[in-house]
């Protein structure tokens, strides 16, 4: 990421956390991902990009925190089941990039084609 922006002449703004997870491990060192986003600006960015899942694997195989679940098949966030890795993502991912009008839908749909 930093050379894509440097390259480009973007600023760039991180909020990861190392050890987050999607779904919901209440044990995660990073915490969950949802609160990464939820503490960004609200200046809308041109891009939103979203590394997350490795630390879910542990949590869904190894410690059965949580399973992976299926997708709403909606866009109404009080559908999302967020006690899956699934849920949590769909929950993660639409107010990242919903706000940022059609190209933030774009975006939704092929998340939800790639993982339903």
């Amino acid at each position: 990421m930093n050379f894509v922006a440097e390259r480009e002449g973007m600023t760039l703004t991180k909020y990861a956390r190392n050890g987050a997870t999607v779904g919901p491990a209440p044990t995660a060192t990073g915490g969950q991902i949802i609160t990464q986003v939820q503490s960004a600006s609200s200046t809308a960015p041109a891009f939103v990009v979203f590394d997350g899942g490795t630390n879910d694997a542990g949590e869904i195989h190894d410690n059965h925190t949580y399973v992976i679940g299926t997708l709403s098949g909606s866009q109404d966030p009080s559908t999302f089941n967020t006690s899956t890795y699934a849920g949590a993502l769909e929950n993660t991912t639409e107010p990242a990039v919903e706000p940022r009008g059609l190209r933030g839908r774009c975006a939704m749909h092929a998340i939800r084609t790639v993982a339903g």
